[in-house]
């Protein structure tokens, strides 16, 4: 709960996410083999389908229908045997189940004690206790030296919650799990509850609480975190170093068509910015992360989109508390923190899915900085330095201008020790802007191609410490080069997709049986990452194939 609230502050402001690790699917044989029956977490979501999606009693259509909302509320123990109190309460906006991506701050268990937090839904907080809210302020210390320190699992979360007091509800009494409820005192309670709240003022207080601590933090959620933090050197490597790490840790958990690939693009990292091209899930992603990370701990790191603006990549001006001001992006974030680290290092910028953003509307003054080949030679535009000096001065600005007076004195600008990161995605070209030479060329591209045959599997399983029945590799390996063979270049059955398979193999195989062939192929359908009934129906001419002649 500590952590679901500091996302409610850092993350989606206002919003909280919570999950839960027991749902069940059972298998049952149906035809000519398993089919999954049932719906994991079945209770929440026939709750949240009955009120969110028009339904006529015997069909639910996709089709919203706000006649109902779902009330999560929150609570923590009180001193009393068996008594929970309630702290806090939300509409459910959206549920998610997801076996890939981490809740950044969740810590999930392996081992003999595994828990996995598979589902995870999404509230819109409309109260909390003001215990809680005033305990959060009391934090905020602790939540900015955590943050300080990289916002780790492996450093305890604050405990924003130890002076938290919760409130009983009349007739409603907390179960310790994602229960739902329909009985009409339950929600009677919680209606009469909720509007005690409303009415006394404190729902507005939650709204306000929100926009208050938000506006304090933003320069956290931002990525420049105080000006106490600022004033502290980034952590980073030497070159040299940083690239020998990267290196071992990309050749010992990643796979590569080409290892040599990696010695071309360290080289040219040390003279300037990379662009990493392919196919979804084929390392881009992982590659520009672990040398980032290799490089410094904390660089900028960005996802372009449709709404992008020069103001999210360079900086612009932005209203914050009633005024307007300068509000750096992500490129001079960067800038200022790479005035301060050792003229033997390089500070990192990844920029995930460049192709995603316009740009024409957000990289002018990028063209303008790294207008050279010679990295010594990139500078902030004239122009746009006068336009910073035009705006009040904040200690965010302040910081920023002062970097920028000791460039024009010194002719040595920090940009020359920026190395951005970009990757770019070859699918889906019709939803993706296009890119031009203009950007390009700022660059030196790496095409990373999609894996042939069963080349990568052998990889996956070494670095994730996967062991299977020689038979099992086997079936595995023939089917992977069977689909891969049968796709051609219509689709790319990445190493990411190999990777997912193999790690719910592993679990299948500790839990239940020997992995059959079929249930190979099926896994392969599930994590393909696409929903492009052409591709799976080449999957299942496939597997009828490989049932004909198995």
């Amino acid at each position: 709960m500590d952590a679901s609230l500091i996302y409610s502050i850092l993350g989606e402001p206002g919003y909280l996410i919570w999950g839960d690790s027991k749902g069940s699917v059972k298998i049952s044989v149906r035809g000519n083999g398993s089919e999954p029956v049932g719906y994991p977490f079945s209770a929440l979501f026939k709750r949240y389908f009955l009120s969110y999606l028009k339904n006529d009693g015997s069909r639910i259509d996709m089709v919203p229908s706000l006649n109902k909302i779902m009330i999560s509320l929150l609570y923590v123990p009180s001193d009393e045997k068996n008594k929970r109190r309630f702290i806090g309460a939300g509409i459910i906006t959206d549920i998610n189940i997801d076996s890939i991506r981490n809740f950044r701050y969740w810590k999930e268990e392996s081992g003999s004690n595994e828990k996995y937090w598979i589902l995870r839904f999404r509230m819109k907080v409309i109260w909390l206790s003001r215990s809680v809210r005033n305990s959060i302020r009391e934090s905020i210390p602790e939540i900015r030296e955590w943050l300080r320190k990289g916002g780790n699992l492996q450093d305890q979360v604050p405990s924003i919650l130890r002076n938290a007091v919760g409130e009983e509800i009349e007739g409603v009494q907390a179960s310790q799990s994602n229960n739902c409820y329909n009985d009409s005192k339950y929600i009677n309670g919680v209606k009469d509850f909720i509007m005690s709240k409303i009415e006394s003022g404190e729902v507005e207080e939650t709204y306000k609480f929100y926009k208050q601590i938000t506006n304090e933090l933003e320069d956290l959620s931002q990525g420049i975190i105080t000006e106490e933090v600022n004033n502290a050197n980034p952590q980073c490597k030497s070159v040299e170093k940083a690239l020998e790490e990267a290196k071992d840790l990309i050749s010992n958990n990643l796979y590569l068509q080409n290892p040599r690939i990696l010695d071309f693009m360290f080289a040219s990292l040390r003279i300037g910015n990379i662009l990493l091209v392919g196919p979804p899930g084929v390392g881009k992603t992982e590659i520009a992360t672990t040398i980032a990370d290799s490089l410094c701990s904390n660089g900028e790191k960005a996802t372009a989109n449709a709404l992008w603006t020069r103001r999210d990549l360079i900086g612009g001006e932005t209203l914050r508390e009633g005024s307007i001001s300068w509000k750096p992006g992500v490129i001079l974030r960067a800038y200022v923190k790479a005035s301060r680290i050792p003229d033997n290092a390089l500070f990192p910028v990844v920029l995930e899915e460049l192709n995603r953003a316009d740009i024409d509307k957000a990289f002018g003054d990028f063209f303008t900085m790294f207008s050279s080949a010679d990295a010594s030679k990139w500078r902030i535009p004239s122009s746009l330095m006068e336009e910073i000096r035009s705006f009040p001065p904040d200690p965010q600005l302040s910081q920023l201008l002062k970097v920028i007076e000791n460039e024009k004195n010194t002719g040595k600008s920090p940009l020359s020790k920026l190395r951005v990161i970009a990757t770019m995605n070859l699918k889906d070209l019709r939803n993706l802007y296009q890119i031009g030479d203009a950007i390009t060329r700022r660059f030196s591209v790496f095409y990373l191609d999609c894996p042939k045959g069963d080349s990568d599997v052998e990889v996956v399983m070494k670095a994730n410490g996967f062991n299977f029945t020689q038979e099992t590799v086997n079936d595995l390996k023939e089917v992977i080069s069977r689909v891969r063979k049968g796709l051609g270049s219509k689709f790319c059955l990445s190493t990411s997709t190999v990777s997912k398979v193999i790690s719910q193999m592993s679990i299948m195989q500790k839990e239940t049986h020997k992995i059959e062939k079929q249930e190979i192929i099926e896994l392969i359908k599930i994590h393909a990452g696409t929903i492009d009934n052409g591709v799976m129906k080449r999957i299942d001419k496939m597997l009828e194939v490989s049932s004909e002649t198995h």
